[in-house]
C-alpha cells in the first residue's frame, strides 16, 4: 500500500475555510472564558464569604482536584460527553472545564482579602438578596481578579 503525500501545492489548493474554524474558535474562547468567570466568582463568593455546613471539606475536594494531572481526566471526560450525546459538539469543549479549581482558589482568596464584610451585611440589612450582593457588590470589588482568571483561561 502506497501512502499519498501532500505537497505545499495540495495543502493549499484544499481551500481550509480559515474564517470560518477561526470564529468557531473564537467562539469556543469565549465561551469558556464567559462560563469560567461566572462560575469561579460565584463559587468564590461562596467560599470566601458564605457560612455554609461542609464548607472546608469541600474547599479542600477542590484544591485536591489541582494534584490530580489534566490527562487523568480525559477518558472519564470522554465517557461522560459521550453519555450526554455531545461528541463532535462545540460545547464539550467548555463546558468541562467551566468550573476550575485555579479559577475558584484565586477569586476566593481575592474576594476574601479584598471584599470586606461590613460592606455585605451592609447590603443585608438594606434588604439586598444574595445575587444582588454578587451581582452589584462582589463583581465590581473582585474586577482584578476576574480579569486576571479571564486572561488565563482565555
Amino acid at each position: 500500500m502506497m501512502v499519498e503525500r501532500m505537497t505545499k501545492c495540495d495543502i493549499l489548493a484544499a481551500r481550509i475555510p480559515l474564517w470560518r474554524n477561526l470564529g468557531w474558535s473564537l467562539y469556543t474562547a469565549l465561551m469558556a472564558t464567559a462560563l469560567t468567570l461566572v462560575f469561579c466568582s460565584m463559587a468564590g463568593y461562596a467560599f470566601a464569604l458564605m457560612e455554609f455546613r461542609f464548607k472546608k471539606p469541600l474547599f479542600t475536594l477542590v484544591m485536591a482536584t489541582m494534584l490530580l494531572p489534566s490527562f487523568m481526566n480525559m477518558i472519564p471526560t470522554f465517557m461522560v460527553m459521550d453519555a450526554l450525546g455531545w461528541i463532535d459538539q462545540h460545547r464539550a469543549l467548555y463546558l468541562p472545564g467551566a468550573a476550575s479549581a485555579f479559577g475558584i482558589f484565586l477569586m476566593r482568596q481575592f474576594a476574601s482579602t479584598a471584599v470586606p464584610r461590613e460592606l455585605l451585611e451592609a447590603a443585608r440589612i438594606d434588604g439586598c438578596s444574595e445575587f444582588r450582593i454578587f451581582w452589584q457588590i462582589i463583581l465590581p470589588l473582585c474586577r482584578p481578579a476576574l480579569i486576571v482568571v479571564g486572561l488565563f483561561t482565555f
